[in-house]
């Protein structure tokens, strides 16, 4: 009996349960009627790094020591890592010569030697973080040729004030959806496959694009220029084209296919990308300095705009961020805030735009980390690293900091046996980060990652301590008793994730009215349980029917 699992990369379930009610989505709906459905729950912390490894592996980070697709090194260094190797723990999908599969753009999963059938990588996922290749190496090209190229393939990403880019991304997602839907149909005739599994990155893209366009975003009523060039509802629109083409596939499936729709994790308003890549590196700036660098409040006042941004100087977020330092001599301040992005290009190396003891601009940045987040402030600091006791490394999602050990780090500042304290005086001045606007309290929770600073265990997490961030408002400033006033900033993207699921299957011998709840990780043994194949041992989860 065929299974067919088609992947919706972080869709939100408030969301589709939302626009299953309403009529919006009638295939979904279809599916949860006719069916089995309910709730996956995930990791409440490493939201964007971990649900597709995990997804895949079956096991969970502690094992595969996989964490983000960023490695830190104790030289100061960071590298692209960028997908888990699989080389320890395989795809649970290959599955050797008993089983034929079609694996068509599963993010972060490279290609794996024992999957019989075809196997087509990044032609165009969300970050799929791996080599755009195919087994058989002429699957990848066929696609292309009969089908065409996602246009939105590493480019579908805006900054939450930029309509124009914004509109760009909508049209790219919506063409490579019904371009998705085309494809899928095209590979399901070729072979009758026990196992055809896909993912809609478009659900990943729309949701950190889009989400301004939600009635919880402080951004929603904002007089946004251009805003009028997009639809009311961007992030509806895509659903909803994703779910036609759910219906689509289904339509080209055979007709006793089992048919899993899911999702490993959602998606809500960026309450993650400030806090983490600005607010906690600008933090541990000053609780290493005791003197500001970035984003001093308005012009280093410490007054507070009544409204979030509606605008970004010079259209940038980057050149935005880094005319708020205000040090460094008269031209080099006077030529970061007031001119326009060419002119002070070609202007800033004359005058020396970066001053010691600050962060590096954005500018020297993207030189030195080149083929790494170099938009990230958190790396603006890292030059700084090797004289700070403790600083922030960068993430797409938590927040993540380092203690500068001597004896682990080149530089380290801080004696082993003073680890544990030092985690203590972080943690207590962090309880006083709260958001400038609400009020609330910024720290949910903080995990510290190991006992001992010098244990070498390579499948531990580079930080010390992971931070996760309150989700009931998107802050675009902190405020902190001793510290000051962080921001206002612009928001950056206007979606982050979320640790919430869902999983829904219908057809074949797959009972009907059953509700489910679970995990991510019962994905996987779920799909092989209806396969009939076995569930390695290694894999943690269980078969949620």
């Amino acid at each position: 009996m065929p299974v067919i699992v088609i992947g919706l990369d972080s869709a939100e379930p408030r969301l589709i349960e939302q626009w299953m009610a309403d009529g919006s989505l009638p295939n979904m709906q279809n599916l949860k009627n006719s069916g089995v459905y309910g709730r996956l729950d995930n990791y409440d912390l490493f939201a964007a790094e971990l649900p597709w490894t995990t997804f895949a592996t079956g096991t969970t980070p502690e094992n595969t020591g996989y964490w983000t697709p960023l490695k830190y090194s104790p030289d100061y260094r960071i590298e692209t890592r960028a997908a888990y190797e699989y080389d320890e723990y395989p795809a649970f999908y290959a599955l050797g010569d008993d089983y034929r599969v079609c694996s068509f753009d599963i993010p972060q999963v490279r290609l794996q030697p024992e999957l019989k059938g075809i196997q087509i990588n990044a032609w165009g996922a969300h970050s799929p973080q791996i080599e755009q290749e195919s087994s058989p190496p002429p699957a990848l090209a066929q696609i292309r040729a009969s089908v065409g190229w996602h246009p939105g393939l590493h480019r579908d990403y805006a900054h939450a004030l930029n309509m124009k880019s914004t509109l760009q991304v909508y049209n790219m997602l919506m063409t490579g959806i019904e371009y998705r839907g085309d494809a899928c149909i095209e590979l399901l005739k070729k072979e009758n496959w026990d196992l055809f599994i896909t993912v809609f990155g478009e659900a990943h893209g729309a949701g950190h694009n889009f989400w301004q366009f939600q009635p919880e975003h402080p951004l929603y009523h904002a007089d946004i220029a251009n805003k009028n060039l997009l639809p009311k509802d961007p992030l509806k629109d895509t659903y909803m084209a994703m779910d036609q083409q759910i219906g689509r596939i289904i339509e080209n499936s055979p007709k006793d296919s089992e048919i899993i729709v899911f999702s490993a994790h959602g998606m809500g308003m960026n309450t993650m990308d400030l806090p983490s890549c600005l607010f906690l590196p600008e933090f541990l700036y000053r609780y290493n300095f005791n003197r500001p660098a970035l984003c001093n409040g308005v012009d280093g006042n410490g007054e507070l705009t009544k409204e979030p941004l509606t605008a970004q100087k010079w259209n940038d977020w980057e050149r935005h961020i880094w005319s708020s330092l205000s040090v460094g001599s008269a031209i080099a301040r006077w030529s970061r805030q007031k001119l326009r992005s060419k002119l002070y290009n070609l202007l800033a190396p004359i005058v020396g735009d970066d001053v010691d003891g600050y962060p590096m601009s954005p500018r020297t940045s993207a030189k030195v980390n080149a083929g790494k987040p170099w938009y990230q402030p958190t790396l603006w600091y890292a030059n700084l690293w090797p004289t700070m006791r403790a600083y922030a490394l960068p993430s797409f999602s938590d927040g993540y900091i380092r203690i500068n050990v001597k004896g682990r780090e080149t530089h380290g500042i801080v004696e082993p046996e003073q680890y544990h304290q030092e985690l203590d005086a972080i943690c207590a001045a962090l309880e006083g980060l709260v958001c400038a606007r609400s009020g609330t309290p910024m720290i949910k929770k903080i995990v510290r990652t190991r006992k001992d600073p010098m244990d070498t265990n390579p499948k531990l997490n580079d930080a010390d301590l992971v931070i996760g961030w309150q989700e009931t408002f998107a802050s675009d400033s902190v405020r902190h008793p001793s510290y000051g006033l962080i921001g206002p900033a612009p928001h950056f993207r206007a979606g982050s994730h979320r640790h919430s699921g869902f999983f829904m299957a219908a057809g074949g011998k797959l009972p009907v009215g059953l509700s489910v709840q679970g995990h991510a990780l019962d994905v996987g043994p779920t799909i092989l349980q209806r396969l009939g194949a076995p569930i390695p041992l290694t894999m943690q989860g269980k078969p949620l029917i």
